[in-house]
C-alpha cells in the first residue's frame, strides 16, 4: 500500500526506476535570453541600492546579492555534539535482507 503521506509519485518504490531518469529540465533557451537582457539593468539597480541613503538592511542585502553572485553563498559550518556536549557517538547497523525485505 503506497504511503499516504508521501508527495511524488505514489507508485514509485525504492530501487525501481527513476520517474524521473533526464533529470530536472533546465530553464528553456528563450527564457534565458529575455533574462540575459535584464542583467545589466538589475546590476545598475543593485550598485544604486548599495550606494544610496537607504536604511542598511536594504544596503547590506544588495551587497550580498552582488557578493554571492561572483563568489556564490558561503558554506554553511556546523558543529555536532554529543549528549551534554560531550563526543558525539556514531553507530553504525548493518541490515541484511529477510525473506526478500530490509
Amino acid at each position: 500500500m503506497p504511503n499516504q503521506n508521501r508527495r511524488g509519485n505514489p507508485n514509485w518504490r525504492k530501487g525501481g526506476p527513476s520517474p524521473n531518469p533526464a533529470g530536472r529540465k533546465g530553464v528553456p533557451p528563450d527564457i534565458q535570453i529575455a533574462l540575459l537582457a535584464l542583467v545589466p539593468a538589475a546590476v545598475k539597480k543593485i550598485k544604486q541600492i548599495v550606494s544610496s541613503k537607504g536604511t542598511g538592511v536594504v544596503q547590506l542585502r544588495a551587497a550580498e546579492s552582488i557578493l554571492e553572485r561572483l563568489y556564490g553563498k558561503p558554506t554553511q559550518q556546523l558543529q555536532h555534539t554529543g549528549a551534554d556536549g560531550g563526543t558525539l557517538r556514531i553507530e553504525v547497523v548493518y541490515v541484511s535482507k529477510v525473506n526478500g525485505h530490509e
